[in-house]
């Protein structure tokens, strides 16, 4: 699936994120099926990399809204009053990617930011 979708997106980017990780350990961006298939021995989680996001005042941001499932038949859940919201370190650059900046797609992990990113 993967393949066919690759090949019908040539040049499309991909992120790659390991499936039992945090702190953006593992993660990369690419636009390489050979760099995947590599990892294939790994549990990885494979999207497509959205290239032109939501920004607010140019940030990159996500938020976290926290759902427990106490039932699934009758459905039963709770969606907690208080969430998350996590704001880019630095302006969002679309062609930062095309130019090779692998670290273009952190935003909101703390530690990544720390450790890659100048301050």
């Amino acid at each position: 699936m993967l393949i066919e979708d690759y090949e019908k997106n040539k040049g499309r980017f991909y992120i790659v994120k390991p499936q039992a990780s945090s702190q953006g350990k593992g993660i990369f961006v690419t636009n390489s099926i050979d760099e995947i298939i590599a990892k294939q021995n790994q549990s990885i989680v494979v999207s497509h990399y959205i290239e032109d996001p939501y920004l607010i005042e140019g940030y990159k941001f996500d938020l976290r809204i926290y759902v427990a499932i106490t039932s699934l038949h009758p459905l039963r859940l709770y969606i907690y009053e208080e969430g998350l919201a996590r704001f880019a370190t630095r302006k969002y650059k679309k062609d930062e990617l095309s130019k090779g900046n692998r670290y273009a797609f952190y935003f909101g992990e703390r530690s990544l930011s720390l450790r890659l990113l100048p301050f």
